[in-house]
């Protein structure tokens, strides 16, 4: 049996003057106006840079430029501004390109196999937000209230779910960093206590009359995510759900999931 879980989605990074845009499309969409669906995995549609024209400008002479000791072999548009993955000297790629408006410098490694390389500017992105992420977390443990701390690698952020009142210690965490790293709060309707409690309330239950093999949080705040075995008759989904979400005390989507099967599993 498994416990709650965490789903989060990773963007795709489109190279030159694109953007770090898109999100993991595993939301589940409604079957009907009547039974509660909720976003399995964290999706958020990203902003363009608000500098996307100057970033593209910049890539115009960045994209394979030969300097001292290196070569910039890939340019990429972010939230964080423009990144260089050059090979060489990183050194001195760096000491040439930040002041001349490249905003990341990075070491280019060699695709290998399938590995798409267009990862690593991903990657990149994602490393700039882990500290942020640390920081929100110190700062809010044991905080009423929370429900997840996500970084958001196609919005170059970190993103704070928390069930209103929002405290204040929260909210001044709020803003963008020097390196444009932003933190926003987002107010969601539950908190993690609440969907930890009605996980194991539905782990408990012995009246449900199907296999439950996973139980976790909606990556919205709006509800838990019961997973049952996919040979489960789900023709009636509204009546299950609603006699789940009776034992939950929250709003429960019902979807065919294999035993360890789900985020994190």
């Amino acid at each position: 049996m498994t416990g709650v879980r965490r789903g989060l989605a990773v963007a795709v990074v489109l190279v030159m003057a694109a953007v770090l845009a898109g999100c993991d499309d595993e939301a589940e969409q409604s079957p009907a106006a009547d039974v509660f669906s909720c976003d399995r995995t964290f999706t958020h549609e990203a902003e363009p840079p608000a500098d996307l024209v100057e970033q593209g400008g910049i890539s115009e002479w960045a994209g394979g430029y030969v300097g001292e000791g290196y070569v910039v072999r890939r340019t990429a548009s972010s939230r964080l501004g423009l990144i260089a993955l050059v090979s060489g000297d990183l050194a001195k790629a760096r000491a040439e390109l930040i002041p001349r408006g490249v905003a990341i410098v990075e070491r280019w490694h060699d695709p290998k196999g399938d590995v798409n390389p267009i990862a690593q500017v991903t990657d990149v992105v994602a490393a700039r937000l882990r500290p942020v992420e640390r920081e929100v977390r110190r700062a809010t443990r044991g905080l009423e209230g929370g429900y997840d701390v996500v970084p958001w690698v196609a919005g170059g952020a970190v993103v704070v779910q928390w069930r209103p009142p929002v405290p204040g210690v929260v909210t001044a965490l709020a803003g963008e960093r020097p390196d444009r790293v932003r933190v926003l709060v987002e107010e969601v309707p539950l908190s993690r206590h609440q969907v930890d409690r009605a996980a194991s309330a539905v782990e408990d239950a012995d009246d449900l009359g199907v296999e439950v093999t996973a139980a976790y949080g909606c990556a919205d705040g709006t509800g838990l995510v019961v997973g049952v075995a996919p040979d489960t008759d789900l023709d009636d989904r509204s009546a299950l759900q609603e006699r789940m979400a009776a034992a939950a005390g929250v709003p429960v989507l019902v979807v065919p999931v294999e035993a360890g099967a789900a985020p994190g599993g």
